[in-house]
């Protein structure tokens, strides 16, 4: 199959877009499949470097590899074309046609009748004075580090920011055999209104306690309503200022290696490339395509799944691929299987499940006002750029309203 010939690209190939994908094939739609990494599953599915103990430890539940083996098998019966390794790198949705970089080495240009946008989310940071200095990852950074090359930090490990990635990594590192000094989060307790909510997903719940009890039993310490607001190198590590939100002390830690995470946010560059309307959720504090509740996008033909629509995570994500996949199928007015409507509709209430545990989480790791007072004017908030806090104060901002 040539590129010209897929009436369906997909881009992305994690637990939404590798479904929608498979989606597509299974009813007859030759579509195209193009991922940044070199398999499928995307950041929460990705293969753990082999001998390194990782399965079980890393969030390698199994559907990852089966994803994987069933799209491997979709291709060899030459209903679906993969290009791993590869970037989506402009979209003319007016022409409806795509640039990827393919495996590194060669450009290639496909047309299209449906457009799938399933990018994911990427980190949010929060510029912290001295955040740029060596030995200071993101969290999901540090994480796809393990996964993809099995390099483990040592030494003195510090995780801070909000949200749960931080117990889930703790709880790995601990696994691995790195446990961590501490962790930092600068979030309360969740109140009992967002547990409540929580706990319309049990199993999701369940990880988290199942986290905590893993940093209990390693003697991890759990820091809450805390931030790291300073930090500064030495000959032999870090130096952490940590303090509570609510004080005006001050301790200095000494680490080797501090994560620092402030929650993901949707990975938005490929649907302004294509041109699709955003809007600003002041909740996440992030920017997010307008869709319906199909994905269906600003711009025809163009759809969102996963979290580049609005952070769902790995769940809801997989849940929701196979509504925008009839979407996509109604719109290209093909018939859609009677499985896939079955899938909708059996999929119904445990989304209205997820969607009360992501309510609650969202609830529980709203960023505290006060981490965005910790930059001052030294502080580099874009590190490409070097641009620091009194450049961008000092930029004529009148007007503002894109991402850009």
């Amino acid at each position: 199959m040539t590129a010209g010939d897929a009436p369906a690209v997909v881009v992305g190939a994690g637990p939404a877009g590798g479904n929608i994908a498979l989606a597509m094939v299974e009813a007859g739609i030759r579509t195209i499949l193009v991922d940044d990494n070199p398999a499928a599953g995307g950041q929460v599915w990705r293969r753990p470097r082999i001998g390194l103990g990782l399965a079980g430890l890393i969030g390698t539940d199994g559907r990852g590899d089966a994803l994987r083996a069933r799209l491997e098998t979709a291709s060899r019966q030459g209903g679906l074309v993969v290009w791993g390794s590869s970037e989506a790198i402009d979209v003319d949705a007016k022409n409806r046609t795509l640039w990827a970089l393919v495996g590194g080495t060669r450009i290639e240009a496909t047309r299209w009748r449906a457009l799938v946008l399933a990018t994911g989310a990427v980190e949010h940071y929060l510029p912290v004075p001295g955040w740029t200095a060596s030995g200071v990852f993101g969290v999901a950074g540090l994480q796809a580090m393990m996964k993809g090359t099995g390099v483990l930090p040592s030494g003195r490990i510090v995780l801070a920011g909000v949200g749960p990635l931080l117990y889930l990594v703790a709880a790995q590192l601990c696994r691995l055999g790195s446990p961590p000094l501490c962790v930092v989060d600068a979030a309360p307790s969740p109140s009992f209104a967002a547990l409540r909510q929580m706990a319309r997903a049990p199993g999701l719940l369940g990880l988290g306690l199942r986290c905590l009890a893993v940093l209990r039993r390693y003697g991890v310490t759990v820091r809450r309503k805390t931030a790291v607001t300073a930090i500064a190198t030495e000959d032999d590590g870090l130096l952490l200022d940590f303090r509570r939100l609510d004080a005006r002390a001050v301790e200095t830690v000494r680490a080797d290696c501090l994560a620092l995470g402030f929650g993901v946010r949707p990975n938005i560059e490929a649907a302004l490339l294509a041109g699709c309307d955003v809007e600003y959720d002041p909740g996440g504090r992030y920017w997010l395509p307008v869709t319906d509740r199909s994905g269906r996008s600003s711009v025809a033909g163009v759809y969102l799944a996963g979290d580049c629509a609005g952070i769902r995570g790995v769940d809801l994500a997989e849940m929701q691929a196979p509504a925008v996949a009839a979407a996509v199928l109604d719109d290209l007015g093909r018939a859609i299987p009677d499985d896939l409507r079955c899938r909708i509709a059996d999929g119904q209430s445990r989304i209205a499940r997820l969607e009360a545990f992501r309510a609650g989480l969202a609830a529980w790791t709203r960023l505290p006002e006060a981490l965005f007072d910790l930059a001052d004017d030294a502080t580099v908030v874009c590190r490409c750029e070097a641009v620091t806090f009194a450049e961008l104060r000092a930029a004529d901002t009148t007007g503002f309203g894109s991402p850009r």
